[in-house]
């Protein structure tokens, strides 16, 4: 079976974040969330995230499983060996498996996630693995998985262009 990479493109923003090199003033009524960074380019960051983690137990970026199981299910296979890069503390990861994909090794660099997520699933989903790595350099071997997942991993990488359609070449080479 050939490989599959899988990426849920980014539909909702918030409007009150901004990728302008000056910080601006939230608008509290834009605000979903007392988290948000000041500046896009923040999310870049991996002392954003350590932060972040420190003090949230689960946010669902984008979708969540229940909203793309369909789709997925007509791409993958249970006996597929799956990465999920930049998990973060979404349900995702334990979502899928309980949908019986249990070959899943989630990554983060945030280690205060991992660290979180690891002993939140030990016991309930203990095949399960968690890893603490950039997804920009992967230490696995080629060929190691057959499907990689990114929700929104690429688009904290993403957060320092000003035209994401058009990347700089910086940001290509730190994605391959």
């Amino acid at each position: 079976a050939g490989n599959v990479a899988l990426c849920v493109e980014e539909k909702y923003k918030y409007a009150s974040a901004t990728n302008s090199d000056t910080e601006t003033e939230h608008d509290e009524t834009l605000r979903p969330r007392s988290n948000l960074p000041r500046n896009n380019k923040e999310y870049n960051s991996k002392e954003y995230w350590e932060d972040r983690f420190r003090h949230e137990k689960e946010f669902e970026w984008l979708v969540s499983y229940r909203d793309i199981a369909t789709q997925l299910k007509k791409l993958i296979n249970r006996s597929q060996r799956i990465l999920l890069v930049g998990c973060g503390n979404s349900s995702f990861s334990a979502d899928i498996y309980d949908d019986g994909f249990i070959n899943i090794t989630s990554i983060d660099y945030s280690e205060n996630v991992i660290d979180s997520m690891r002993k939140r699933h030990e016991k309930s989903r203990p095949e399960m693995k968690w890893i603490v790595m950039d997804m920009t350099i992967l230490s696995f071997q080629a060929e190691e998985f057959d499907v990689v997942i990114d929700k929104a991993a690429m688009d904290a990488i993403m957060t320092k262009e000003n035209d994401v359609w058009n990347p700089s070449q910086e940001v290509v080479d730190s994605a391959w």
